[in-house]
């Protein structure tokens, strides 16, 4: 009995995210037994470091049996969390590219349950390989903490999959003591120190405390189950009300992402594994952001460009009219309007010699002899105002001028 005293710490008065039927087993057969004195059955499991298999840069590591923290539970078959990490590391160390979790576990300890999911969810950034989970057993309670870490979740149709919640088993065993003889008195130096003693009538005092205490577990665990599974609400894991489910239902609910026939299904498949949701590795965030920054550099060299490029040919165009206006002496009225009306430099020049030269025109005059000349208005029904030249007695419209002008240009 000596030598599994510490497994009784493990599993009465401690939280475990384990199922309920693997825990009905232990109670019955290792904590019940060992509180009564009674002698384990032969053929204890002993710690083991599960070993990692690889191919093609893929290791596989098993998870299977009851989970603890660390080595030394003994009985039961288990694989601790210390293990599965020790084993990824090594795996990644050996060139491992791609890390599969294979899964047929009922779930077990909390202690170190969270820290191990942390170490398994940030393999991606962290390490830059890619992971999985599968199972074609049980991947329930603490168990599917570890699955719901990785990138992608396969299941067989007839697995048991979820019973996200923790639970604690409080022995009394004081009616087995009063059949044996025996009589325990507990002394404490505090009214709270070790609340909960198996050869003591449970009191509603240790319900209450440890009640509290799962919920509060419970939370975490949510929270741990909904960072890691981004598709899962806090209200939908709620809503399972800790149940497992098999294959079906498992993806129907969210807990899983595929249904598959066998590990070897999955190392076939052709699904990037680099992406949960809307989550990727920081690699190729990084590799995304760079090429969206060339991107964007690219895009605003090319408007810069384009905008000093436009400004440099509204500035030629603009002098160039100036220059036109100045030469041929236009008002600076003709000028600004065709510089506003955005007219091209030839068409502006055209405009501009049709006016001088219908202007030179209408004032050809004898200088030797006097000529009265005086400028009008006139208004035609229904037609624009219109300015009229009248140079010795002879009126000449703007309109005439500049069809004159025109006509000697050949402008028809």
């Amino acid at each position: 009995m000596n030598s599994h005293n510490l497994i009784l710490t493990r599993l009465i008065n401690t939280p475990l995210a384990i199922s309920q039927d693997k825990l009905d087993i232990i109670t019955s057969q290792v904590s019940l037994k060992l509180l009564a004195g009674e002698k384990l059955s032969a053929g204890v499991a002993m710690p083991t470091e599960k070993a990692a298999t690889a191919t093609d840069k893929t290791a596989i590591i098993d998870v299977f049996d009851s989970l603890v923290a660390k080595g030394g539970a003994g009985e039961s078959g288990f694989t601790s969390y210390e293990g599965i990490k020790s084993s990824t590391l090594r795996a990644i160390n050996d060139g491992a590219t791609k890390v599969g979790f294979y899964i047929d576990s009922p779930g077990g300890e909390v202690s170190g349950l969270f820290a191990l999911t942390d170490f398994i969810s940030n393999l991606p950034s962290v390490y830059g390989v890619e992971t999985f989970a599968f199972t074609d057993g049980s991947m329930t309670s603490a168990a599917y903490a570890i699955g719901s870490a990785t990138q992608k979740v396969y299941a067989t149709e007839s697995s048991t999959v979820g019973s996200i919640g923790v639970i604690m088993s409080l022995v009394d065993v004081t009616k087995a003591d009063e059949k044996a003889g025996y009589s325990y008195t507990i002394l404490r130096s505090k009214e709270d120190k070790a609340l909960y003693n198996p050869h003591e009538t449970t009191s509603s005092a240790v319900i209450d405390k440890y009640t509290a205490m799962l919920q509060e577990l419970d939370t975490m665990f949510n929270n741990e189950v909904a960072k890691n599974r981004p598709n899962l609400s806090l209200d939908s894991i709620n809503s399972m009300k800790a149940d497992a489910f098999l294959g079906n239902k498992a993806l129907e609910l969210g807990l899983i992402d595929g249904i598959v026939t066998s590990m070897d299904e999955v190392l076939n498949l052709n699904v990037s594994l680099t992406q949960r949701g809307d989550v990727m590795t920081l690699e190729e965030l990084k590799a995304q952001l760079s090429a969206k920054d060339t991107e964007l550099a690219t895009l605003q060299a090319s408007v810069t460009n384009a905008v000093n490029e436009a400004v440099k040919g509204e500035r030629a165009r603009c002098l160039d009219i100036l220059a036109a206006g100045q030469t041929l002496k236009v008002s600076a009225e003709q000028v600004t309007k065709r510089i506003s009306a955005g007219t091209a430099k030839d068409d502006a020049v055209d405009i501009f010699t049709a006016i001088a030269e219908a202007v030179g025109t209408a004032t050809a005059i004898d200088t030797a002899t006097g000529a009265d000349a005086s400028v009008s208005k006139e208004t035609v029904v229904g037609a624009k105002e219109e300015h009229k030249v009248e140079i010795d007695g002879q009126a000449f419209s703007m309109s005439d001028i500049i069809a004159a002008a025109q006509q000697m240009k050949g402008v028809k």
